[in-house]
């Protein structure tokens, strides 16, 4: 090139020369640009699952034999708001049972002896090597209802009319029955596992909160905005997932469980928020109870500022997220009496906050049973018969069992 320069006229070397400069600084400013582009990119926070291909086929069975063609319509419904709340950024087609839907939805009776009444399961069945969900599915279960129908008859003789009261549960499995308005929150929710989001653990009325019981679903009405974005950024903008912070996509934790504790002494101190004379007085009777069938002093009653285990009453179970460790009154009609939240620090116990949902009630079985999972006694899979029936805890005696009187012990080294 500079032999090529050299054997040119000035005036042709001056402008060929500039014309090089010019050139060459409009390179680098684009090789500056760009390597500045690169530099303040934002980064993928995480990568996401998704299927391949749009629309997303799914297919529909139900096998439950009740009210189906009900529930058809919700879950069609739910893939439809979906498809029109992302501007069909996510698009859906229903297909026959007998195709190779991406999504197999199912309608099936729920599975047997379960603690609570299940309302769905979902989530990716088959994947790809290169993050793609292949396949997935949804499996949906009617609702468990119960109330008591009154039979009455009337009876006379020659002063009286007598009225006879046979009261009669009246109990089953439904779509309709446990429906929630015009939301499908139960279909959208495992709708949304299947394509790849897990649950959120903090809001209860987000759309994939946990869904434990029927009385949970219903507070939802939409689906949360940055839900949506993120959906809408999985399918256009796979590479920035930005729009995705804080949200669990697969293949998501699980929310996370830990085993029975105990505190590292004893008394436990306690204390109450904003219960009346009547509900403390049947937990400290409650508590002298239990003491005096171990023969140790196990709790102490201070002021809420100094207790590491505080009691709350007055509190709706609509107004906190409600877990697997919620007590009730009666497994039939699903009210809540209590739940323990346990707060942990590096394994360790900080705390733990009872709300008693059902303090006015006259049963008050609920007081003893919510001391024990003070102490460190926890849901799911409770240590003696007696403290396992929490599903029935207002007919409860209040006995301890010799089960239980021996872990206690044996737990604090009470001997």
């Amino acid at each position: 090139m500079l032999f090529f320069v050299y054997k040119l006229t000035p005036f042709w070397a001056l402008v060929i020369l500039a014309t090089l400069v010019i050139v060459g600084r409009s390179f680098l400013m684009e090789r500056v640009n760009l390597i500045e582009s690169e530099n303040n990119s934002i980064e993928p926070l995480k990568e996401a699952f998704r299927f391949s291909k749009l629309p997303i086929t799914y297919s529909i069975e139900m096998q439950a034999n009740l009210d189906d063609e009900y529930e058809v319509a919700r879950i069609r419904k739910a893939f439809e708001m979906i498809e029109e709340q992302t501007e069909k950024a996510v698009s859906f087609k229903e297909v026959s049972p007998y195709e190779n839907a991406d999504i197999k939805v199912m309608g099936l009776m729920p599975p047997e002896n379960e603690r609570f009444r299940i309302e769905g399961l979902a989530g990716p069945t088959e994947l790809t090597p290169s993050k793609e969900i292949s396949k997935a599915s949804v499996e949906l279960f009617p609702g468990y209802y119960a109330y008591y129908n009154v039979d009455r008859e009337y009876f006379f003789d020659e002063y009286y009319i007598y009225e006879s009261k046979e009261y009669n549960l009246v109990e089953g499995l439904s779509w309709t029955r446990m429906s929630c308005g015009n939301f499908s929150s139960t279909e959208t929710h495992e709708i949304l596992h299947a394509l790849g989001f897990g649950h959120v653990y903090n809001d209860d009325r987000n759309v994939m909160a946990p869904i434990k019981l029927n009385i949970k679903s219903c507070k939802n009405e939409q689906i949360d905005e940055r839900t949506i974005n993120c959906l809408k950024g999985i399918y256009s903008q796979p590479q920035n997932l930005s729009f995705c912070e804080e949200i669990d996509l697969y293949p998501w934790e699980e929310e996370p469980t830990r085993d029975d504790f105990k505190w590292d002494s004893l008394p436990v101190t306690y204390s109450l928020v904003n219960c009346s004379n009547q509900e403390a007085s049947n937990l400290r009777k409650a508590e002298k109870r239990i003491e005096g069938v171990i023969g140790h002093n196990l709790f102490q009653f201070v002021q809420p500022g100094e207790a590491l285990v505080l009691f709350y009453c007055g509190i709706s179970f609509g107004d906190v997220v409600l877990n697997e460790e919620v007590d009730f009154w009666d497994s039939g009609v699903y009210f809540p009496a209590a739940q323990p939240i346990y707060t942990f620090s590096d394994d360790q116990i900080k705390n733990v906050s009872i709300y008693l949902f059902a303090d006015k009630k006259v049963c008050k079985g609920i007081e003893f049973h919510e001391l024990l999972h003070a102490l460190g006694f926890r849901g799911g899979d409770h240590t003696s018969v007696w403290f396992a029936q929490e599903t029935d805890v207002c007919a409860s005696s209040q006995i301890l069992d010799e089960l239980l009187i021996e872990e206690i012990k044996k737990r604090y080294s009470l001997y």
